[in-house]
């Protein structure tokens, strides 16, 4: 499996202690803990990103409040089509590509978020551990 971090900075992702000792991801850095093996995935080189459009309505009080959708930029759409063509060519053609939330949301379906291990919900970026075997994906729109 090959993963492809599409954020723009590490990830550490803990793996099931079942994984063996010596066993890297694509010669990634990897390391023992007392849960399993955490295998830190550093940036790709490419960063997945998207704008937020705001639409905008008011409640019964006319509280304003507004709703979110995350559309791409054609950059970032393009750049997921490379990385995409890239791995379908590789031998197993089996892939992950981990993004931001806002990028889960911008491509459905394509690009994961992740899931902070328990206790790690709040951890700061360099302090957070990611699961392995949970991601957050978005469906795909009507009409996209």
């Amino acid at each position: 499996m090959n993963v492809i971090n599409v954020t723009n900075h590490d990830i550490d992702m803990l793996f099931c202690p079942d994984v063996e000792p010596n066993m890297c991801f694509n010669n990634h850095n990897c390391r023992e803990c007392i849960f399993g093996h955490i295998i830190t995935f550093p940036p790709s080189g490419t960063t997945i990103s998207a704008t937020p459009i705001e639409k905008h309505y008011k409640d019964e009080a006319n509280v304003e409040l507004i709703t979110l959708d995350f559309v791409p930029s054609l950059e970032s759409q393009t750049e997921l089509q490379k990385i995409k063509r890239e791995m379908e060519m590789k031998d197993d053609g089996y892939y992950v590509i981990i993004g931001s939330i806002i990028a889960a949301q911008a491509f459905p379906e394509e690009v994961y978020a992740m899931v902070p291990v328990p206790t790690f919900e709040r951890a700061a970026r360099d302090k957070k551990l990611v699961r392995s075997d949970k991601f957050t994906v978005f469906p795909i729109k009507e009409g996209r």
